[in-house]
């Protein structure tokens, strides 16, 4: 039974670790009218900011390393980010502060939205698929011991 359990989780985990994302380029003017999740604006000196608004504080503190933004706002030459970091105080304690930054267009190097890949996901599900078909076809033939040697192809029928 593990076997075949072990046969439908694999392709599964290949199919989640492949995933099925792609990184899109977006404009300044298309910026505005994106919805606010894993976008990654890149600076000159290779800073990344990613931008989400559904932003929660777990997230902050389990990857302080990153410098996560919650909002942005384009300007005629500028970029408006408010970003949220943790900030160690006295002792143990920790807090999550909130600060707007401004960048000028000129060192944005590109403005990235994760999306998910329509035809990647189609032909990795697809192969999955008919992976498990082809397993549980071999499966089958290894555990039942079929026999097709005696099978006639000319009918006797009349």
């Amino acid at each position: 039974m593990k076997r075949y359990i072990a046969a439908i989780l694999v392709p599964c985990l290949l199919l989640q670790l492949c995933g099925c994302y792609s990184q899109r380029v977006i404009t300044f003017k298309d910026l505005p009218y994106e919805v606010y999740e894993d976008i990654t604006i890149t600076i000159n000196d290779s800073l990344n900011y990613i931008v989400n608004d559904n932003l929660t504080t777990d997230e902050i503190i389990m990857h302080p390393e990153n410098n996560y933004c919650v909002d942005v706002d384009v300007l005629s030459d500028h970029l408006i980010l408010v970003k949220k970091s943790l900030v160690k105080e006295h002792g143990d304690s920790s807090a999550i502060i909130i600060d707007t930054l401004t960048i000028k267009k000129s060192i944005v190097q590109s403005i990235e939205k994760s999306e998910i890949d329509e035809i990647k996901t189609t032909f990795l599900v697809v192969g999955v698929a008919a992976a498990v078909v082809f397993i549980g076809y071999l499966i089958a033939m290894s555990t039942f011991h079929l026999d097709f040697s005696n099978i006639n192809s000319s009918s006797n029928y009349r």
